[in-house]
């Protein structure tokens, strides 16, 4: 029992020193805490005008799509496959009917969405990595003259 009653007495001990305080904790929308409510404020915005840019690229990208579909429709242009251009089909007379393999649209639009997206990030990378590369070199440069 003395151990139980020396630990107990070392608690309170180490326990008067510490001071607890209520204190009011901001979340932002992506689960950041911030203490103070002016820098939740400031990340909260931060986060809006991020989601807001990416909204205005897709719909800038989606906009893009649709007008190259609606060429397509209204030229009355289709787009078939190159290396199967027409499959044959059988008739109940044992003819033979052809068929033009043509390419949904859909399809053409999920790949011209998929290629703008990768086009776009590709573009984003690199102007990150030139200017993670400049402010490297104005590193550089300050070193060296200090």
């Amino acid at each position: 029992m003395p151990k139980n009653q020396d630990i107990a007495r070392l608690a309170r001990h180490h326990y008067s020193g510490i001071k607890t305080e209520l204190e009011t904790v901001y979340i932002t929308s992506s689960g950041d805490k911030y203490l103070k409510e002016m820098d939740a404020i400031c990340a909260e915005s931060q986060i809006q005008q991020a989601k807001e840019s990416e909204q205005r690229r897709r719909d800038k990208i989606m906009g893009i799509i649709e007008t190259i579909l609606n060429i397509i429709k209204e030229e009355n242009w289709g787009f078939y496959y190159k290396n199967e251009p027409m499959r044959s089909l059988n008739t109940q007379d044992g003819g033979t009917l052809y068929q033009i393999n043509t390419v949904d649209l859909d399809k053409v639009e999920r790949v011209l969405l998929d290629k703008l997206k990768s086009i776009n990030e590709e573009q984003e990378n690199d102007c990150r990595e030139h200017t993670a590369h400049h402010s490297q070199q104005e590193e550089d440069l300050s070193q060296k003259t200090n």
